[in-house]
C-alpha cells in the first residue's frame, strides 16, 4: 500500500515552481539564442554555416524543453487539486 507523504499545498506549490522554471527556461534559451548570434556575426569561415545548423538542430529540441517543463508542473497542480478534493470528500463522509 502506498503511503501519501505530501500535503495538497506542497505538492501545488512544487508544481508552479515547475511552471516558474520553464519561464526561467525559455529566458536562459533566449540567453543562449543571442550568444550564437553574437558569435555567428564575428565568425566568418568555413566551418560557420555548419556551426549555425548545428545549432538550429538542437534549437528544435531545446525549444521543447520549458513546455514539457511546464506541461508537468501543470499537471502537478492538477493532481494538487484532486488531491484536496480527494480528501475534502473522505473528511465530509467520514464525519457522516
Amino acid at each position: 500500500m502506498a503511503n501519501i507523504r505530501v500535503t495538497p499545498e506542497v505538492l501545488s506549490g512544487q508544481g508552479k515552481d515547475l511552471q516558474t522554471f520553464a519561464t526561467e527556461l525559455q529566458d536562459i534559451l533566449g540567453l543562449i539564442d543571442n550568444k550564437v548570434q553574437e558569435i555567428n556575426d564575428g565568425w566568418d569561415g568555413l566551418a560557420e554555416g555548419a556551426y549555425l545548423e548545428m545549432y538550429e538542430n538542437l534549437k528544435q529540441s531545446l525549444d521543447q524543453f520549458p513546455v514539457l517543463v511546464d506541461n508537468l508542473g501543470q499537471a502537478t497542480v492538477s493532481a494538487a487539486d484532486a488531491f484536496s478534493n480527494v480528501d475534502e470528500t473522505l473528511q465530509t463522509n467520514f464525519r457522516g
